[in-house]
């Protein structure tokens, strides 16, 4: 997760899903300009200690770096990357709604014309083209208003999936058999072993153990189940969830809402109560650091460090439950 700071609709924090090259990037600026940003004379207070910045001669101070656009196509000049034939024909085809643009700016034999906005563009359309994730999921991502704006975004993914639909039947079923193979082994161990668990679920499983449901009963049958779509099981960082994509997808961004999940689907194992352990405390020590934190992102964290307390209360876990300050006001 990375979070940064949006301007759309008034300035605020957000919470992204990021790639952990991401992680590698930001520590590897951090190194690279860390005499800059001591030296560098920022245009505003906001900018403080931003990590963009360049020094192109010693002898003058380094500046904030802000015309990404001029600086991505000095990068593909630099480093050749020239459209050709090829990249024409499939700019082309991934963007339907936008044919005389890329006509005009997509120029066969020259650099191409790269800008910041296209990353998260290729990002929405591969997400769609390859099956990644749904246009709820990407929705949340983008921190778009409306699901109509999504869409735009995913224009010509569709169609691309289709068109690149050509999937070797053998190997298709080898991993469909390898995928239910793997959450059925998954589920068995859920239901049939004496492992705590959380989440609302989680808790109703444990309750059950005594009296396995029929559909949980051997791990043929619920092998089967899987197979024939009647069982799923979705994973991530914080937990298991039965309800797959039909799920709203709160969780991506706000992990709190699967602990106690009001559809009754979340599971949150040992490893996944480790995760909560570990959100805990960064969140206890980052409140506590003295940092400018606003009233809306304080109660944003408080829920994430509660929800992590009743997580690490069901796995009998030491932790020292978070006190929130009280402010006091005469009236």
């Amino acid at each position: 997760m990375l979070q940064s700071h949006t301007f759309k609709l008034g300035e605020k924090r957000e919470t992204w899903v990021t790639a952990s090259s991401s992680k590698v990037a930001i520590e590897l600026m951090i190194i690279l300009t860390n005499r800059w940003r001591q030296e560098v004379d920022y245009p505003e207070t906001k900018y403080a200690n931003t990590l963009w910045v360049n020094q192109t001669y010693r002898s003058k101070a380094p500046v904030l770096i802000t015309d990404w656009n001029a600086r991505l196509r000095r990068f593909c000049k630099q480093f050749g990357f020239i459209v050709t034939e090829e990249d024409y024909q499939d700019c082309l085809d991934s963007n339907p709604q936008s044919l005389e643009k890329v006509k005009n700016q997509v120029i066969v034999g020259e650099p191409w014309p790269m800008t910041p906005h296209q990353f998260r563009r290729t990002l929405a359309f591969y997400c769609i083209k390859n099956r990644f994730g749904t246009m709820v999921a990407l929705k949340q991502q983008f921190k778009h208003l409306y699901l109509a704006m999504t869409e735009w975004y995913t224009n010509g993914g569709k169609l691309a999936s289709y068109r690149s639909l050509v999937v070797d039947e053998k190997i298709q079923a080898m991993l469909e058999n390898i995928n239910a193979e793997t959450t059925a082994n998954k589920i068995f161990k859920q239901w049939h072993s004496n492992e705590k668990l959380s989440g609302s679920h989680g808790k109703a499983i444990v309750k059950m153990r005594g009296d396995v449901p029929t559909i949980y009963s051997s791990w043929d049958v619920i092998y089967q189940a899987v197979k024939d779509g009647k069982l799923t099981l979705h994973g991530s960082l914080h937990s298991y969830c039965k309800s797959g994509y039909d799920c709203d997808m709160d969780g991506v961004v706000a992990p709190q809402f699967c602990v106690d999940c009001s559809s009754g689907s979340s599971i949150i194992d040992e490893q996944q109560a480790k995760w909560w352990q570990r959100k805990h405390s960064s969140l206890v020590a980052y409140m506590g650091s003295g940092e400018d934190i606003s009233v809306s992102e304080k109660s944003h964290y408080i829920t994430q460090v509660r929800a992590a307390e009743n997580v690490m209360r069901d796995f009998d876990m030491d932790f020292v439950p978070f006190e929130a300050e009280l402010n006091i006001v005469e009236v």
